[in-house]
Formats: C-alpha cells, sequence, structure tokens
C-alpha cells in the first residue's frame, strides 16, 4: 500500500518466514469473470489431478472409454480485483522471466 497524499503513509507487506510451509501441489487452474463483468471481480481456483494408479493400460484405456473427465481436486479459490489480478499477471511474469525486471 502507497500513497502519496499529504495525510498518508506508506506501508509495506510483511510476510511471515513459514509462508509457504503448507504449501501444495497444483496442476490445474481455472479463472472466471463475476457475471462476465470484466470490470468487476476475478475468481481464480486452483487444483490438483492426480496421475491415476493403473496397473496395466487396458485398466487406462477402459477408464478412458468410460469417462469424458477425470476429477480436479479443488485447493484454493480466490477472489480479486480486475488491478489485483493485473498486478499478480506482473508478478508472475517478472518472476518468470516473461517480464523485465522492475525499475
Amino acid at each position: 500500500m502507497s500513497d502519496t497524499g499529504e495525510d498518508s503513509a506508506q506501508l509495506f507487506p510483511a510476510w511471515p518466514l513459514d509462508a509457504a510451509a503448507h504449501a501444495q501441489v497444483v496442476n490445474q487452474a481455472i479463472c472466471a469473470w463475476d457475471q462476465g463483468n470484466r470490470e468487476g471481480v476475478m475468481y481464480l481456483t486452483l487444483g490438483h489431478v492426480p496421475p491415476p494408479l493403473w496397473l496395466r493400460q487396458e485398466e487406462a484405456r477402459q477408464f478412458a472409454a468410460e469417462n469424458d473427465s477425470i476429477e480436479v481436486q479443488p485447493r484454493g479459490s480466490f477472489a480479486m480485483s480486475r488491478a489485483a489480478a493485473e498486478e499478480l499477471w506482473e508478478i508472475l511474469g517478472r518472476h518468470l522471466g516473461k517480464l523485465p525486471p522492475s525499475a
């Protein structure tokens, strides 16, 4: 949070050292806008699909023939403003080297 007004204070977030202590593995993500309002709230849901444990290839083929999907185990769901979603996009882009480092 920062503000340049005369009667303002600048505060910085302080993350605890063990903030990632309970991190969960995710390999699926889905985003949705609040009722099509792209200036409103964006929902981000993260989940995990574990690798199926089949003993034989035939079991895998049978599952695929009988099912058109595989269940995602939800790990977290988040709602954020468009501004927060854009900030997350910038943070990820810089962290992954897809955007130049911030000045």
